[in-house]
């Protein structure tokens, strides 16, 4: 057998076993999370839902109704809105909203800067409660969403906690797939956690103590870019507090649900935005994660185009492709069948033998190509 491909058999092994290792830690962490059991609260912790939007005037009144719906003393919560120059009727919408339900303690404001990332600095500054929770303009959260938050939190040092984001409205095979592939990095963010192990998790379904922002807020890396504020706060918290101080909240009627990507174009889109942010990581463990699966789905990509020229790689590359499928099939299913999702984590199998093209695709495109978000063209 030629030399080089030896090193390419050593080196598709090595990182076969790696993926294994960082999947196994991983799904451990999920299967020994133990399930959250919201206990009565205390009356005592005031909250503020913080709210970044852009051009949502299609989906805000969902969001507000079902905040509106909170088991939760209206007292104690308050709702803010940071509108991050929005183009179409959304102000509108939110202030008639507002007249016609005075029992929601819902505010407005501006944001002072471009981007996500300013919006929601804006609106934590705004915030005088102990307690702030964050979500997406385009989202529907559970009546006991905020509930089970304080209740956590009332039993806990935790500093950060986050909750599952599931696509609804799939209405077809490709939002399915897209609903799949989420899933994965849900599940993968939940599992860490449960490990002891911060990786990542998403800001629509986010809460943390406004004390412990304030800690780390100067601390925050990764600000040239405009996605990421969840994780790197997730990041910076577990570095100055601890990894035991960011929990997963594993509880049925903690999840927030938002609709799937209706175009090709779009999820991918969202997907390189999300990708463009691994660069600033500065957690080992995040860092680690993002190379072993990268390097592992890279060398499978190129295994496959090795067989252009040696036949017999086609059949390696299967192999591994089903080597990953058993992998990272225990942890997906386990993960929808909690949460009764209807999505079956078989359909993985078929996916597998394109992700490793997806995944490098994607992590080009994030290097070079700027993408596009609530229609600011250029974003990098």
């Amino acid at each position: 057998m030629e030399n080089w491909i030896r090193i390419w058999m050593l080196l598709l092994e090595v990182s076969a076993f790696a993926y294994l290792l960082v999947m196994l830690i991983i799904s451990l962490g999920w299967y020994f999370s133990k399930v959250f059991i919201p206990k009565p609260f205390s009356g005592l912790l005031k909250v503020s839902v913080v709210i970044a939007v852009r051009n949502e005037a299609n989906n805000i009144l969902h969001l507000l109704f079902s905040l509106a719906k909170q088991n939760y003393p209206s007292k104690l919560f308050e709702v803010i809105i940071v509108d991050d120059n929005s183009e179409d009727a959304i102000i509108e919408i939110i202030e008639k909203f507002k007249n016609e339900n005075p029992d929601l303690n819902l505010s407005i404001i501006h944001s002072q800067g471009v981007g996500k990332k300013e919006a929601l600095k804006r609106g934590f500054e705004v915030s005088n409660n102990e307690i702030i929770i964050t979500t997406d303009g385009d989202c529907l959260v559970d009546p006991d969403w905020i509930k089970n938050y304080v209740s956590f939190f009332e039993n806990s040092e935790s500093q950060m906690l986050f909750g599952s984001v599931f696509y609804t409205n799939t209405k077809n095979l490709l939002q399915k797939i897209f609903t799949l592939e989420f899933s994965t990095l849900v599940a993968s963010g939940a599992g860490s956690a449960g490990a002891g192990l911060p990786l990542m998790g998403n800001g629509a379904n986010l809460a943390f103590r406004k004390a412990a922002f304030e800690k780390v807020k100067e601390r925050l890396s990764g600000s040239k870019f405009a996605s990421g504020d969840d994780v790197f706060l997730m990041h910076s918290i577990a570095a100055y507090y601890g990894k035991n101080s960011v929990k997963f909240i594993k509880n049925k009627q903690s999840i927030v649900t938002t609709s799937a990507p209706d175009r090709l174009g779009k999820f991918v889109n969202q997907r390189i935005r999300w990708g463009s942010k691994a660069k600033a990581y500065k957690s080992i463990w995040a860092l680690t994660v993002s190379l072993v699966v990268l390097l592992f789905n890279v060398l499978l990509g190129f295994t496959a185009f090795l067989s252009f020229f040696k036949i017999w790689f086609l059949a390696v590359f299967a192999l591994f492709v089903i080597l990953k499928f058993l992998i990272d099939f225990p942890l997906s299913n386990s993960f929808l069948r909690f949460y009764n999702q209807r999505v079956s984590a078989l359909m993985l199998f078929p996916l597998e033998f394109v992700y490793p093209f997806y995944i490098l695709l994607t992590a080009l495109f994030s290097i070079f190509i700027p993408y596009q978000w609530k229609g600011r063209k250029k974003i990098k």
